[in-house]
């Protein structure tokens, strides 16, 4: 492996590769432009390119521990609208040199599913996140994002 090298131009983001689960305020986005989605442990549906997605990672949005998951669709339409997976309260898990390992905690207040249903990961390459993929661990689903 490399030297990592680590983005220095938002806290946030050096929060999370440090492994920290009270990070700075602010946020960083992840522009997907291609996905991959797995069912299973085996790829369905082909790489879907040009579908671009925003992975919002901020600050708990409540205040607590840990960081505030969105996925957005920049280019929303006006029946589906912009929120691919509505807002998930989760904390790192596990650091290791180029893997972030996040995962949800809490339940949703209003149907009362639980937020542990839901991880996701964060690959590195020379330190700057290269592809993200969202746990769907209820369902065994798994959905790759890349740039």
């Amino acid at each position: 492996m490399g030297e990592t090298v680590i983005n220095m131009n938002n806290s946030l983001l050096l929060d999370l590769i440090s492994g920290k689960n009270n990070p700075s305020n602010g946020e960083w986005v992840f522009a997907s432009n291609a996905h991959q989605r797995y069912q299973n442990g085996k790829a369905v549906m082909g790489l879907q390119k040009g579908h671009t997605r925003n992975i919002k990672i901020e600050k708990n949005i409540s205040g607590n521990e840990g960081y505030s998951i969105t996925i957005l669709n920049p280019n929303p339409n006006p029946f589906s609208g912009s929120i691919t997976m509505a807002t998930k309260p989760m904390k790192i898990i596990s650091k290791q040199m180029e893997i972030i390992e996040l995962r949800g905690y809490g339940n949703d207040r209003l149907s009362g599913a639980p937020f542990s249903d839901y991880g996701l990961t964060v690959y590195l390459e020379k330190g700057e996140p290269n592809r993200i993929i969202l746990h769907m661990h209820d369902r065994n689903i798994d959905i790759e994002y890349l740039p």
